[in-house]
């Protein structure tokens, strides 16, 4: 065979082309884990006051009063305790099986809890966590590359009205990923063991969690 000597000019060509190839066009690509989702929001649902009655419930007009009651509570209370302090405040994801949840502890000193080495796994549109024997199963939306956590607040009173003492249970996770609208009013009244003649205001509120 034939020895046919390369131009130098070929060889520096190549040379510049392997050097182009590591440039700030192409970084080197970081490894994904850890990766931290943070709480960066909520958005909540339209309002839906039912009157309780004996066959069930009707949709209503609520009083003034009961209103006023409940902007007050999400602006005070729930706003404090759920809002702005969702219990879950950063979820973690140290490889591809485990994980840390950083939990609200007290939201008027905005003291947290970390609880490390929970698994975890995502099947579909689910991220599942798991530790001795406790699990939590939240959405995720893989197109957003998010995580979302629903939670219901049952704002009642009784049907004393003004002289009732209103009232609000707030239930979260699998409690209402589990029902629509009509079903959620339905396990508001038997959850708050409620009677005919008292007023419900439900409102189911979604919490994100993003890079």
């Amino acid at each position: 065979m034939k020895f046919v000597p390369v131009p130098i000019y070929v060889l520096l060509l190549l040379g510049i082309a392997l050097l182009s190839s590591c440039t700030e066009d192409d970084p080197p690509q970081l490894p994904e884990f850890p990766k931290a989702y943070s709480l960066s929001g909520y958005e909540s649902a339209d309002r839906e006051y039912v009157l309780v009655t004996e066959q069930g419930y009707t949709p209503i007009t609520p009083s003034d009063y009961f209103v006023n009651y409940v902007d007050t509570m999400r602006a005070t209370d729930w706003l404090l305790f759920v809002g702005d302090n969702f219990f879950i405040q950063e979820i973690v994801l140290q490889n591809e099986t485990e994980a840390q949840l950083t939990f609200m502890d007290d939201p008027t000193t905005g003291a947290t809890t970390l609880a490390d080495s929970l698994k975890y796994e995502v099947a579909g549109q689910e991220i599942t966590f798991t530790r001795d024997g406790f699990v939590m199963v939240f959405d995720y939306n893989s197109g957003a590359d998010r995580i979302e956590i629903c939670e219901v607040t049952f704002h009642f009173v009784e049907e004393e009205g003004l002289n009732g003492t209103p009232s609000y249970f707030t239930a979260g996770g699998e409690f209402c990923r589990t029902f629509d609208s009509e079903d959620l009013t339905t396990a508001g009244i038997e959850q708050n063991v409620l009677k005919a003649g008292d007023t419900l205001c439900t409102v189911a509120t979604t919490f994100f969690l993003e890079p």
